[in-house]
């Protein structure tokens, strides 16, 4: 009898940690499921998104009246964890060679076909111009992509020494690429897509950035998002965009800029890479194949229910 109550007894504690410990990670999945995404720098409401995007086709491509405008890159995607793992790489490398990184650089470009894109590079401070520099690193040793932004052109010198990616830290949507191919594509944005254009706007920016370490914690701030709301994350749009021409937006009037916004491959769309934001808690699809996006009305002036972030430095106008 005393076996069995014995047993009895021992069941009875057994089931019980068991249902403490079950309970316990219960807790904690529901925890780590509602953990609260803290709103980084850089969020825009989306309505500020929407007049960016419109003011873009209308100041920059509607002005063209051709095909080759009409059917232009008006968003570029990157892969989420090929982003996580470059700001990984340029970090690690960025510490081997003792080079500080102060920001990062969203450079603007122009393929052969004359689209446009935006490809990604570390930047760093020149103390002999005095200024923020996108580079690579080539040869064991740094390259400089540009002067100043304010030149219609950057050169290399040899450009045979500067054709590979073997240390390339200058990440494209399409992966790496060399020294050579992006200065290439940084001087025809200015051939193709500037000087046309400048009656309307004389210096018109080149490369938009991020202090250090801001980007990184807005890919952060959309994945606890997404998952807070069972959304899966599949990488991000930088979209085109423009600030409007009113005296509000002071040096930065007219001057392009980019906003970036999340995407899922799971919303219903003809596009596998669907760009979203959380208006009031409900996920909006957002179709930068259209040449407008009609204004987002929400009920809430809140950025804790969007996920797309702006508020770039970009250069011109600002010198550094």
């Amino acid at each position: 009898m005393k076996t069995k109550s014995f047993l009895k007894l021992s069941f009875a504690i057994a089931a019980l940690a068991i249902g403490v410990t079950s309970c316990e990670n219960e807790t904690e999945t529901t925890n780590q499921e509602t953990t609260v995404a803290e709103i980084p720098e850089k969020i825009i409401p989306v309505s500020k998104a929407i007049n960016e995007y419109n003011n873009f086709y209308n100041t920059r491509v509607a002005s063209f009246q051709n095909e080759t405008a009409a059917k232009d890159n008006r968003a570029v995607w990157y892969d989420l964890q090929t982003l996580e793992k470059y700001l990984q790489k340029i970090e690690t490398i960025a510490q081997q060679k003792g080079i500080e990184i102060t920001n990062l650089g969203f450079v603007l470009g122009a393929d052969h076909n004359n689209k446009r894109t935006v490809f990604l590079a570390p930047m760093t401070f020149d103390s002999e111009l005095g200024i923020n520099r996108a580079f690579s690193i080539d040869n064991d040793k740094i390259t400089f992509l540009h002067a100043s932004p304010f030149d219609n052109h950057s050169k290399i010198t040899d450009q045979v020494k500067f054709a590979t990616t073997n240390q390339s830290l200058i990440l494209s949507s399409d992966g790496y690429i060399s020294s050579d191919k992006a200065i290439t594509m940084y001087n025809n944005y200015y051939d193709s897509k500037l000087k046309p254009l400048t009656d309307v706007i004389k210096n018109d920016t080149r490369i938009c950035f991020y202090e250090k370490g801001v980007f990184k914690n807005y890919l952060a701030y959309i994945k606890q998002q997404a998952a807070n709301n069972h959304i899966s994350v599949s990488g991000i749009n930088i979209v085109f965009g423009v600030y409007g021409k009113d005296a509000s937006f002071g040096a930065y009037a007219n001057h392009q800029t980019l906003f970036f916004a999340p995407t899922t491959s799971e919303a219903k769309s003809q596009n596998n890479n669907s760009s979203y934001t959380l208006v009031d808690n409900e996920m909006i699809i957002l179709d930068f194949s259209k040449t407008h996006l009609e204004k987002i009305v929400s009920k809430f002036n809140s950025l804790g229910s969007t996920s797309i972030a702006n508020e770039v430095t970009g250069t011109p106008p600002m010198g550094r």
